[in-house]
């Protein structure tokens, strides 16, 4: 290509030759990336075709041989022969078959409950399918290890446990909080040893992920949060916070208490809304010691906190800073405050809130309003 260029600018200053050069080489690589994506998007509606086959046929296996009896003990021994069979048989015809074919079980397994579950994961033992998801372990493509993670998960594949323990050093994050929620939904005794090694910070969406895959464990066994709290990891001590909340953790109060004290503003926060959600009657001094030295969405945070604990002894306090508060935000988190108190408290609050003015007054009457149409207190 340079020859052929440099044969038809030959006569032209060096500058001319390699910008001509330059010109064609850039359009070459234009039309290779459009051959590319045509061919890619032209093979990707075939595979989705193929896909598409491959999971009916699939679908009309398992539904007509395996799904119409209520137990694995059902099936006729013949049948049960006959049909793995012919299932193995289209599992080794090709890639789209075994994959259509784990596909189709998880789907089963996440629409299905009762004793159909036991079929499915059956059926995958049955398979040998535990070698075509681990070997998705191995794919340099991050979400396709992500993806046999979650698939290893979902047929409840305990026997993978030590493949999945050990995609747990995964250089992808997102890889290695797959791993963390499959080890927790697969009860692994290693469960929640993320929390002592993971030192990349946790998104928000990260967190919620883990703790969607903790609160679905039934009977799960926690850990004790205490020795977490003191990581050096900013995001594991905001998850920690998080669990601690919805399992009512009051073993931890004291070391959370600790936390208020804590350099992380973000952490200050979320240590101030678990005291509060955990009714921590004996936090509401420190709270009050803190509110001044805290930034102002701290300082709201700490009046909401008051709010819900609700025991009336901070009550004047939340009243001074809701006549006092020249902050909008502030004085919405002390109105909230005041309302979430016991019928009693709250009445002897408002008699006191005298010559307010139209701010103070259209803020206490956003919170009241509801409560009272809706007869709450």
């Amino acid at each position: 290509m340079i020859h052929i260029t440099l044969f038809f600018f030959s006569d032209y200053p060096i500058i001319i030759q390699i910008a001509a050069i330059l010109s064609l080489t850039g359009l070459v690589m234009i039309c290779l990336t459009m051959f590319l994506i045509f061919f890619n998007r032209i093979k990707g509606v075939r595979s989705k075709k193929n896909q598409g086959k491959a999971e009916k046929v699939i679908y009309e296996e398992l539904s007509d041989h395996f799904l119409i009896y209520n137990s694995v003990a059902e099936i006729p021994q013949e049948e049960l022969e006959h049909t793995i069979k012919r299932l193995s048989k289209l599992k080794n015809h090709n890639r789209v078959f075994s994959q259509a074919l784990i596909r189709t079980l998880v789907y089963f397994k996440l629409n299905l409950s009762g004793a159909t579950t036991e079929i499915i994961n059956s059926a995958y033992v049955w398979l040998g399918l535990r070698p075509f998801v681990l070997k998705k372990l191995k794919s340099w493509l991050w979400f396709v290890r992500s993806e046999g993670v979650t698939e290893m998960q979902e047929m409840n594949d305990t026997s993978s446990l030590f493949a999945i323990e050990k995609i747990t050093t995964d250089l992808n994050i997102d890889v290695r909080i797959t791993a963390y929620a499959a080890l927790i939904k697969l009860k692994s005794p290693n469960s929640f040893s993320f929390l002592g090694k993971e030192s990349e910070q946790l998104t928000a969406w990260h967190q919620i992920f883990l703790l969607d895959a903790v609160t679905k464990v039934p009977d799960i066994q926690l850990p004790n949060f205490t020795s977490y709290l003191t990581t050096e990891n900013k995001s594991i001590i905001l998850f920690c916070l998080k669990v601690i909340v919805y399992y009512k953790c009051f073993e931890t109060i004291p070391k959370v208490i600790e936390l208020l004290t804590h350099k992380d503003d973000e952490i200050r926060n979320q240590t101030i809304w678990t005291l509060g959600m955990l009714n921590v009657e004996e936090a509401e001094n420190k709270l009050k010691e803190s509110y001044p030295k805290e930034n102002i969405e701290n300082k709201s945070q700490i009046l909401l906190a008051l709010g819900n604990i609700a025991s009336g002894q901070s009550l004047d306090f939340i009243i001074v800073q809701f006549l006092d508060s020249k902050n909008h935000l502030l004085l919405k988190s002390a109105a909230q405050a005041i309302t979430l108190h016991e019928t009693e408290l709250k009445e002897k609050a408002y008699n006191t809130l005298t010559n307010l003015n139209n701010e103070q007054k259209v803020m206490l009457k956003h919170f009241q309003e509801p409560l009272n149409l809706y007869g709450i207190r």
